[in-house]
């Protein structure tokens, strides 16, 4: 079973003053959802709303959210004669994926080691011991976000701290002071206590993801803050790009879409 939620975001005149406010309304529960689905149920929730009256819709997710979203722009075309507004994607979802797939095609693998640090110690006493008392720290990984990776950035600070440790325990074990685990997370900081540029790799992640949190934590939001999201994506753009492109190229190519072509 799925759930859709229904929030409303109005312009609300109380008796403290006018501003956006934003309120749960209720929620449709689905048992198939294809975009048809989703547009009977949105109807039934927000029947008793004037639809005639809407601005906006938003909706994350999934590609058949973006059907319903046409299907109910079209429908209000005809039946109210006016178009919504389209903003395109949630923005916060469009730079975690974005975080996400460059990490990816970096071909680095730096989000499987963070995992691996991890899971090597977790659930294993005998390993933390043997960690423990090889390195005379008791400093572990920190688990890894595999669903939002900008979340990372303490996960990869703790790497950056602990990979000393590590590359004890890593060759403590291949001397056969340790028994070696048979876990695949092992053999996945095997292979990266042999890479020079390790760590320069995982610097460079947490990096980026400090570069555009900031980002996810602003506009996390229920404050109206639509007009303030393209200079912040751009913001996020143009410093990202300064740190590979020459400064005299960044700056005669000072929008948007000019930056993305470089």
């Amino acid at each position: 079973n799925k759930q859709m939620d229904v929030h409303i975001r109005l312009w609300n005149e109380g008796a403290d003053g006018a501003r956006v406010t934003t309120r749960y309304f209720t929620s449709a529960f689905l048992g198939h959802s294809t975009a048809e689905d989703l547009l009977e149920k949105f109807h039934e929730a927000c029947d008793v709303l004037n639809l005639g009256k809407l601005v906006q819709v938003s909706m994350d997710g999934p590609t058949v959210n973006w059907k319903c979203h046409r299907l109910l722009k079209e429908e209000l075309e005809r039946t109210h004669s006016k178009s919504i507004i389209d903003i395109g994607s949630c923005g916060l979802h469009v730079v975690h994926g974005g975080f996400q797939d460059g990490a990816r095609k970096s071909g680095w693998g730096v989000g499987k080691l963070l995992n691996s640090l991890y899971y090597c110690f977790q659930n294993s006493p005998a390993r933390r011991e043997d960690y423990t008392r090889v390195t005379e720290s008791d400093v572990f990984p920190l688990k890894f976000c595999a669903h939002r990776w900008v979340e990372n950035v303490p996960v990869a600070e703790r790497a950056l701290q602990v990979w000393s440790s590590i590359m004890m325990y890593v060759a403590r074990v291949e001397d056969k002071t340790l028994k070696k685990p048979t876990c695949e997370s092992f053999e996945v900081l095997q292979k990266w206590s042999k890479d020079q540029m390790a760590m320069a790799k995982v610097k460079c992640f947490a990096s980026i993801a400090r570069e555009v949190k900031p980002f996810l934590v602003r506009f996390q939001s229920d404050v109206p803050l639509l007009p303030f999201l393209h200079d912040a994506l751009h913001d996020i753009l143009r410093n990202l790009v300064s740190r590979i492109v020459k400064h005299d190229i960044v700056q005669d190519n000072a929008t948007s879409l000019k930056l993305m072509a470089v």
